[in-house]
Order: structure tokens, then C-alpha cells, then sequence
């Protein structure tokens, strides 16, 4: 990959999304920025300063035509997003002047700049560290309020402290160990057993807080899914379609009318949340409902939260499927629905009565609601409920981790220090324990890039889109 050649070239690239739009940007980068922008913007200053903005009119090469009316921005070297000399052209939207704008550039020195290569010139050049530059992609890719608080906070350096603080954690453990053992046969002891296990449990404790802070950070950054599943005709497309306030799914009397999963999505509390509206599990022969139904027992199984939605009148025909028994009591709400077909106010009771048949399965620590998604206001509460529970999932706003590569190597840190505890506590030779942390703080290394590979940052950088 040609990122990974880490030449000296010039590059460029257009940074604003393709299509009609009141302005497009071009971003010039590298030691040869301001005499390439130059051939092409000749009203900019040989000596230009640093964060000026100058304005002319940008020209082809051999200066034989005018291309757009623009503004030009220089950023020196040490002082812009990349580390880099860097000019930054706006000009107006559309396809045509930025694409001739681009290819004139190209023609002045520059090359096309590869996916993410931007931000991996500010990761090489140390205005970045791995966990950083990751997070400016998270901070596109955003699409929630929350989760764009969550990647600035990343990009603002706040886990990269975390890390760092747990470096120089390790590095003092590591320097007494390595003092007891210059003087073991000296009688002096740097720091007491005791003293290095009550360090060693603080920094697993703290990395277990860590770990367990990916569910949060992951459903911050890609939202909740909710699977509503139950038997056919219970109301899911209905409940569906009451929830996001449009005709996402189609609602009919006839029992299978779902074939498929149907999605829909809203922000609750600055969170996105996903509804999936899935075929009606029960046993068939009809082919596509079968295959509507594998869909369904997957939808389950990718689902933060299911909704196991019930017909409060025709309960004995609401056999629970397997696959719903898997689910953790925590992650499944059962909904009776249809509360406006039960006139003698038994509805909590019938739904009660039919948990208890089923209890054994698993289901008796669900939580239980009655409903009827024909009643707005019905439908108005169950929202209320669901934002009370995400305030309870993201109340304190924790979650530090937000992708697997993070959450992989942590677990390397943490089986390290785990392993140096456990041999701290057994009385082992401090050369055993010292190699278990050094273990960990090369985990520590290759999570803010201080030590990697090529094979490393590919997986990281292929993910960024052409200008960025």
C-alpha cells in the first residue's frame, strides 16, 4: 500500500464530499505545499505567512486560463493538522471546478493522495498518536450526538492520558523489581511486597473498568439495536412503525405478512437507536418465511435489546422460540400488546399468569409492559421507558473503548499484569514478574503507536476515505 512507503511526496486530495455544495476544499500537503499552490494560486505570497487566508483567482498551469474565483489558507510546517506544510484551497461546489482544480494541482507537482493519508502523515509526524488519529474517523463516522462527544474526547487525548498514566504505573513497578534485583544480596529493598501487590491489583482493577467500558463505547459509537420479535400478528410492525412515526414495515391481518428485517431508527438522548422489525417466529412450510425467520433468530443474536412482543388476547398461541431463551434477562423486555382488546382490565395479570408458564425458560427477570401501540400515548410512555434506559446504560458517560483493536489490547495488558500479580503474590523471582510487565507495556506501546507495523496501520488507516 503506497501510504505505508512513507515518502516525501507532496499530496492533495479534495476534503469535502462529492456533489453540488456552496464550497469544496482542496488540501495540499507536504514540503513542496506552497510552491505547488503557488503555480496554481499565483496571488499567494512567496513568503506567506502562517494562518492567512488570501484570495485570487486560481489558474491552470501554463496560466493560460482562469478556473474559479478562491481563497487560500497556508498552514506552516509544525503548525498544521499534519505536521506539514500545508495550503488548504477553498473554491465553489460542484463536481467540475474542483476536479479541474485537483488535476491542476497534480499537474503543478503533487500526487493523489491515498486513503487516510492525511491524518497518517499527522500519526508520523507526532501530532497524533494512534488512539487519536482513530478517533478522527469515529468523529466523520459519527451519528449520534453522544457518539461524536465520545470520539472528540478520544481525539482530545483523553484515553491516550488513561494509557499514558498506566505506562508510567507499569515503568514504576518495573524499576522497583529491577532494584530488588541489583540489590538482592545487599539486604535493600526498593519497594515492599506488599506495597508492589497493592500497585499491581490497583492497575488490574482499573483495567477490568476499562474492558468492561467497550459494550458502552461500542453502543455510543454504532447505537442500540432493538430486535422486536414474537409470534406472527402480535403487533410488531405496527409497534414498529408507532415508534420512528412513519409506514417503515406493512401491516396487515394476515399472519407472515414480514418476510424480512425492516429497519428504523430515532435519537434517544443524543443516542441512536435502531429498531428491527423481523418475520413472526413459529412453524412453517412456506420457504421464504423460513428463510425470514433464520433473519429473525440472527437479528436476535446482533441485538443490544429484544422486544418480545406478545397479542394479550391470544396468549396460548404465543409459544416462546428457542432463540429468545438465550437472551440474558437484562437484554429482553416482554411486551403484551393489544391491551385495547382486553375490556376487564386483567391485562398485567394475563401477561403475569403466562410469564409464570414460562419461567423456567429464563424469562422471569425480563422486564414486562402493556401496551397497546394503537394508543399514542400508550406508545408515548414505552418511549419514556426506553429513555430512561439509556440514560441508565450511559449515565456516567465512562466508556473509554470504542473499537476491537483497543479492546484486544488491553486484554494482552491485562493477562500480563494479571500473570505478574499472580507471580508477585507467589514469591517468584522478580525477573519473572519484570518480563510479564515489560509484556505489558509493549501492549501499552502498540495501542498509541509507539510501536508498530505495516500491517498495523493498514488496518487502521484503510478505513478513511480520500482526503482525510
Amino acid at each position: 500500500m503506497g501510504i505505508l512507503s512513507r515518502d516525501e511526496d507532496t499530496i492533495c486530495a479534495i476534503c469535502t464530499p462529492p456533489g453540488v455544495g456552496g464550497i469544496a476544499v482542496l488540501r495540499i500537503s507536504g514540503s513542496q505545499a506552497l510552491e505547488v499552490a503557488r503555480k496554481v494560486c499565483p496571488f499567494i505570497p512567496t513568503a506567506a505567512e502562517t494562518h492567512r487566508v488570501f484570495y485570487g483567482f486560481a489558474k491552470t498551469v501554463d496560466r493560460n486560463n482562469e478556473i474559479d474565483e478562491v481563497l487560500a489558507t497556508y498552514f506552516a510546517a509544525n503548525r498544521s493538522f499534519t505536521g506539514e506544510s500545508t495550503v488548504e484551497i477553498s473554491c465553489h461546489g460542484g463536481f467540475v471546478v474542483s476536479e479541474q482544480l485537483l488535476e491542476e494541482v497534480r499537474r503543478a507537482g503533487a500526487r493523489l493522495a491515498e486513503r487516510g493519508e492525511f491524518t497518517y502523515r499527522a500519526f508520523m509526524n507526532q501530532r497524533l498518536d494512534l488512539v487519536q488519529a482513530e478517533s478522527v474517523l469515529n468523529l466523520i463516522e459519527a451519528n449520534s450526538r453522544r457518539a461524536s462527544e465520545l470520539a472528540l474526547r478520544h481525539l482530545k487525548g483523553d484515553l491516550s492520558a488513561y494509557v499514558n498514566r498506566l505506562e508510567d504505573a507499569i515503568h514504576w513497578i518495573l524499576a522497583h523489581l529491577e532494584a530488588n534485583i541489583d540489590f538482592a544480596y545487599e539486604d535493600i529493598e526498593a519497594a515492599s511486597t506488599a506495597e508492589l501487590v497493592s500497585r499491581l491489583r490497583s492497575e488490574v482493577a482499573s483495567v477490568d473498568r476499562v474492558l468492561e467500558s467497550y459494550r458502552q463505547g461500542r453502543m455510543l459509537r454504532d447505537g442500540i439495536r432493538i430486535a422486536i420479535v414474537g409470534p406472527p400478528n402480535a403487533g410488531k410492525s405496527s409497534l414498529m412503525n408507532a415508534l420512528v412515526g412513519e409506514e417503515r414495515s406493512i401491516v396487515t391481518e394476515i399472519a407472515g405478512t414480514t418476510r424480512d428485517t425492516i429497519e428504523g431508527a430515532l435519537l434517544v438522548n443524543g443516542v441512536k437507536v435502531t429498531f428491527v422489525d423481523t418475520a413472526g417466529l413459529r412453524e412453517t412450510q412456506d420457504r421464504v418465511e423460513q428463510l425470514g425467520i433464520s433473519r429473525t433468530r440472527a437479528a436476535i443474536k446482533d441485538a443490544d435489546l429484544v422486544w418480545w412482543v406478545v397479542d394479550l388476547g391470544d396468549l396460548e398461541s404465543s409459544p416462546v422460540d428457542a432463540a429468545v431463551f438465550e437472551v440474558g434477562s437484562e437484554q429482553l423486555w416482554v411486551l403484551g400488546n393489544k391491551t385495547d382488546l382486553v375490556l376487564d382490565g386483567s391485562a398485567e395479570a394475563r401477561l403475569g399468569n403466562w410469564l409464570e408458564g414460562v419461567s423456567e425458560h429464563g424469562m422471569r427477570g425480563s422486564r414486562r409492559f402493556c401496551l397497546s401501540c394503537l394508543n399514542p400515548q400508550s406508545v408515548a410512555w414505552l418511549r419514556s421507558e426506553l429513555e430512561e434506559q439509556v440514560k441508565l446504560e450511559f449515565s456516567e458517560v465512562s466508556a473509554v473503548l470504542t473499537n476491537s483493536r483497543h479492546r484486544e489490547l488491553f486484554e494482552v495488558i491485562k493477562r500480563s499484569l494479571d500473570s505478574g500479580l499472580e507471580l508477585v503474590e507467589r514469591g517468584e523471582s522478580a525477573e519473572f514478574v519484570a518480563f510479564e510487565l515489560r509484556a505489558a507495556l509493549m501492549g501499552v506501546h502498540e495501542l498509541l503507536g509507539r510501536k508498530f507495523d505495516d500491517e498495523v496501520l493498514d488496518r487502521v488507516f484503510k478505513e478513511f476515505c480520500l482526503g482525510k
